[in-house]
């Protein structure tokens, strides 16, 4: 999951295994400081490409989105930063997207993008951006795109892209206005999000960086196959794994600041859960203490794959192999401080890792 979903997504597993107390034990052992630094540098002199299209604006809520620390002297990425100081419309922003994204070199394509992401997940929680659409999706279309989504193997991105082949006429025009406006859904405790489709993002691979579709293609995954759902990591533990070792991979290979921290937040999402599990999926047997071996399985699958922390994982399963694996008073700091020294090691602030 991405952004403002990590925050339920987080809230439910903390509250689902862990004291008061022991939350406060959490935050104040994860407190970081240190950030990302953002540099915007442009050569594009290529005026940008109006959409011609009158813009409807249904949100309340003005400002809410602001870049004042950034300076784009790139007219295109000017123009697009003026269309979110306005809250224009999704279909307005998507269409300015596609008609200008062409003219610019990757580096700048890949800002676009990124601008569009930080767009969206900036958009306050309470905002009403999407009410008509949560109006739709309540009364009219919820349980046919359940229904639908089915033949998808629940894969709703699929679905969007599809729109097509919706048996229903009107579910099909919805589903291409949200293809249309770059916009996904993810279903998860009996609700649907909206979100970015990254699929569609995809669509504009040949002008972008390496870097920036590697990064696509991974926010793709984690929205078409979240980790956790309804307080349960519903992907196998060696997968879970997987997304950190690729994570720690693609961040290896880029020079994007900016990408990397997107990256490190996804791989703080996961080791957390690899580390002190979900609510219904606990690192612990309840009942023994004892570390159940899927988990142990996959630190010994990690270290195997020389993870970025393979010594300090190898270090807490030597505590816990003392100890015949039984959890003891000290066992949870350890868990807490690998976490810590995960979002340390990526200059991570701990109020940026699920956001």
């Amino acid at each position: 999951m991405k952004k403002f979903l990590l925050i339920a997504l987080f809230t439910g597993i903390c509250t689902g295994v862990y004291s008061d107390s022991s939350l406060n034990d959490l935050n104040n052992l994860l407190k970081q400081s240190g950030s990302f630094g953002s540099t915007v540098e442009t050569k594009n002199d290529i005026a940008p490409v109006t959409t011609g299209v009158t813009e409807k604006n249904t949100i309340k809520e003005k400002d809410f989105f602001s870049q004042s620390e950034k300076t784009y002297k790139d007219k295109t990425l000017s123009g697009l930063n003026d269309l979110f100081k306005k809250n224009s419309d999704f279909l307005i922003i998507s269409q300015y997207i596609d008609e200008n994204i062409k003219n610019l070199d990757p580096k700048n394509a890949d800002e676009m993008l990124l601008m569009f992401e930080n767009y969206y997940y900036s958009i306050p929680s309470d905002s009403d951006i999407f009410i008509e659409d949560e109006e739709l999706m309540d009364k009219k279309f919820g349980k046919t795109v359940l229904e639908d989504g089915k033949k998808y193997n629940n894969d709703y991105t699929l679905l969007i892209k599809n729109y097509k082949d919706a048996d229903n006429q009107d579910l099909s025009s919805y589903l291409k206005s949200l293809y249309d406006r770059n916009l996904n859904l993810t279903y998860s405790n009996g609700y649907f999000f909206f979100t970015v489709n990254y699929n569609k993002l995809l669509t504009y691979e040949k002008y972008l960086s390496d870097d920036m579709v590697n990064y696509l293609k991974y926010s793709d995954n984690e929205i078409r196959k979240p980790a956790v759902i309804n307080s349960k990591i519903v992907i196998s533990l060696d997968d879970l794994v997987n997304r950190i070792l690729s994570a720690e991979h693609y961040i290896k290979l880029s020079d994007n600041k900016e990408l990397n921290k997107e990256f490190a937040k996804m791989l703080v999402f996961h080791f957390e859960n690899l580390m002190l599990g979900v609510g219904d999926t606990p690192v612990f047997n309840s009942d023994t203490n004892t570390l159940n071996d899927d988990f142990l399985k996959s630190y010994k699958y990690y270290i195997s794959k020389n993870g970025v922390f393979k010594s300090d994982l190898q270090k807490y399963i030597d505590a816990l192999d003392k100890n015949k694996y039984v959890k003891s008073p000290d066992t949870y700091g350890n868990q807490v401080k690998l976490v810590n020294k995960v979002i340390s090691f990526y200059q991570l602030k701990r109020d940026e890792t699920f956001q």
